[in-house]
């Protein structure tokens, strides 16, 4: 199992340097771990609002060829991003975060199958990209790797891990959707892009995400409350989602050995969990 990593050093910055959440609790405390992320991504951040894509869109310079190709990614994403999302609902430590991350997984297909729809359609009138088959819907291999540590970080890690596998495209989206909306668009399709992303009610989403992320983070901190927490690079680590819950006592070897079924009993057992399995599966059929 290779060791845990360090989150970054405590963040020094503003307020008003934390992305812009500086109103949502937690978040913009010095220090905190959301804090933490934002400083140490700043000049990651500074880089995307420069990259052509976005300096494209905002001028209206982007080929819609470009933008067709994008959308066509995006769909793929999206569809793993919601698998994924649902993960972390699985994962979620209390109903009202399972209420929400279910939530945001469905409303992740709803806008692949909105949205995108009209997007490709439009596209697909211009005769510029986006819409037909052939080579371009096939998913791509940057796609195919985002997704891929997404869905292994998910099943694979602590809820902590997998919440910071999906946090960016809530974080950044919304920071970049606000800062092109004033801009906008004369493109009238771009335009409705940023608009969507712009719109308060997603910053609001971002903002409740973040916000469970600090909550974790506080989760995961040790016993002593000075070691700042930090994210396994191995999928196996443990967490209050899977394995031992912080601050469980792990049972001791015999207690293990007293609590684990005979091998009289596993057959018994194996063929109960399999008759519930089956009932459950008739009752979501019925």
């Amino acid at each position: 199992m290779s060791e845990p990593v360090p989150l970054p050093a405590p963040a020094t910055g503003q307020p008003s340097d934390l992305g812009g959440f500086a109103a949502v609790p937690g978040v913009a405390t010095s220090g905190s771990f959301t804090a933490q992320l934002w400083t140490s991504t700043r000049e990651i951040y500074q880089a995307i609002l420069r990259h052509p894509f976005l300096t494209g869109l905002t001028d209206g310079s982007l080929p819609r060829s470009a933008f067709g190709r994008f959308i066509v990614q995006d769909t793929h994403y999206l569809r793993d991003y919601a698998r994924a999302l649902a993960v972390r609902a699985a994962k979620a430590p209390t109903e009202a975060d399972v209420r929400a991350l279910a939530t945001d997984a469905a409303d992740a297909i709803a806008a692949e199958q909105a949205m995108h729809a009209d997007l490709r359609q439009a596209l697909a009138g211009d005769g510029d990209g986006g819409g037909a088959a052939g080579v371009r819907d096939l998913v791509g291999p940057t796609t195919r790797a985002y997704t891929s540590y997404l869905l292994a970080t998910g099943y694979g890690g602590s809820f902590l891990e997998g919440l910071a596998a999906v946090l960016p495209c809530y974080w950044i989206y919304a920071r970049v959707g606000a800062e092109l909306l004033a801009a906008s668009s004369p493109d009238p399709l771009y335009a409705r892009w940023i608009a969507a992303y712009g719109d308060p009610a997603f910053q609001t989403v971002a903002d409740r995400v973040i916000a469970l992320t600090a909550r974790s983070a506080r989760r995961r901190r040790r016993p002593s409350g000075n070691a700042p927490p930090t994210i396994s690079s191995s999928p196996r680590a443990t967490s209050g989602c899977s394995g031992t819950p912080p601050g469980a006592v792990r049972p001791g070897r015999s207690e293990r050995t007293a609590a684990r079924p005979s091998r009289t009993d596993t057959a018994g057992t194996g063929r109960s969990a399999q008759s519930s399995r089956r009932a459950m599966i008739r009752q979501v059929l019925e």
